[in-house]
């Protein structure tokens, strides 16, 4: 990382909702993104008090690439919002974490998933 804890700023990191709930299939990606939400903390706590580190976990998001591997359609059959995300309802979380809107929030990843965490 290349800020310091003098400098300050706003750090956002991305993760996914499968670091909390992985599919069977998944396993290395679902890893990589818990540790994205270890090093969120991690790096909240040494660039304290001025550069405030967070990420956010998306559940599905439209995108091509999630309509060509076919599994968006299973996953909105099964969403408590019967409907996908799209980037922009990620955007506004991120931006919002980015912002001098955000002063006292520090190490914590936002899931950002419609519910689809607690089915």
């Amino acid at each position: 990382m290349v800020l310091s804890s003098t400098q300050s700023g706003r750090v956002v990191n991305i993760a996914s909702a499968d670091a909390y709930r992985p599919k069977v299939t998944n396993a290395p990606y679902a890893a990589a993104k818990a540790g994205v939400i270890s090093l969120t903390k991690s790096f909240a706590a040494e660039l304290a008090p001025n550069v405030l580190v967070n990420g956010v976990s998306p559940g599905p998001i439209v995108t091509e690439t999630a309509k060509t591997q076919g599994w968006l359609e299973q996953a909105i059959d099964q969403h408590p919002l019967g409907y996908a995300a799209v980037r922009k309802d990620i955007g506004r979380v991120v931006l919002f974490l980015a912002s001098p809107s955000n002063k006292f929030m520090n190490g914590e990843t936002v899931v950002v998933n419609g519910g689809t965490i607690m089915i």
